[in-house]
Order: structure tokens, then sequence, then C-alpha cells
């Protein structure tokens, strides 16, 4: 799913780049680091909130409603750096969402390691 995430990243970041008239050559290692920053815990948390949501009946909606507010703390921070690294902040300023993208990272990345295998099993 990472892997997955990373190929979609890699083709609408450029076609965002263009539409919106982005230097990349400016803002590209601070987009690409902003960008593995905040994959791995949404790569998780998909993961794990999927395999969870697996034998319901009504497995989109479910996994829609319980995922995307749970997403909002990784998805904000990354938003939020992006917008302040246009802004021409100083990277003390982005710091800070990236200590939220990276404990997000953290306990997503660790409870689906933990928690997938006896998910999986329906235990």
């Amino acid at each position: 799913m990472f892997v997955f995430l990373l190929a979609v990243e890699a083709v609408v970041v450029p076609a965002a780049a263009v539409l919106f008239n982005i230097d990349l050559m400016k803002f590209g290692l601070r987009l690409l680091l902003i960008a593995l920053c905040a994959t791995p815990g949404i790569a998780a948390a998909g993961a794990l909130f999927g395999v969870m949501t697996v034998r319901t009946t009504a497995r989109d909606l479910v996994l829609a409603i319980v995922l995307f507010p749970l997403l909002s703390p990784t998805l904000m921070a990354a938003v939020v750096a992006t917008r302040d690294l246009f802004d021409g902040q100083p990277p003390e300023v982005l710091l800070g969402f990236f200590k939220v993208m990276w404990i997000f990272d953290l306990a997503f990345v660790a409870g689906g390691l933990t928690l997938f295998g006896s998910l999986a099993d329906g235990g």
C-alpha cells in the first residue's frame, strides 16, 4: 500500500505543480520530504482498518467513516506544512508538523504490526 501511495503521489504532485504553477525545482525536495513523512502512517492506518472491516457487509462505507477522521491529524499536518512551505516559512516552523506526522507513523506502523495478524485471522 505504501508503494502504491508513492506511485499515486509521483503522478499527482507533478500534475498539481503544472496546474498550480509550482516551481518543483524550488519546492520539490521539501514536498517529497512531506510526502515521505505522511505516507507511512496513512498506509498503515488504511491497512489496519481495512483488515478490521473486511468481514462487515458495508465495509466500504464503514472504512470511509472510520478511516477519514482518523487520518485527519496527519493529513492536516501535511497540508499545513505544504502551505507554510509555499509561504516561505523557515524550516523550524515546519518541524512541529513533521513531529505530528512522525508520531502518527510510529503509532500506526507499530500498532499495525502488532495487531494485523490477529485481526486478519479473525481473532
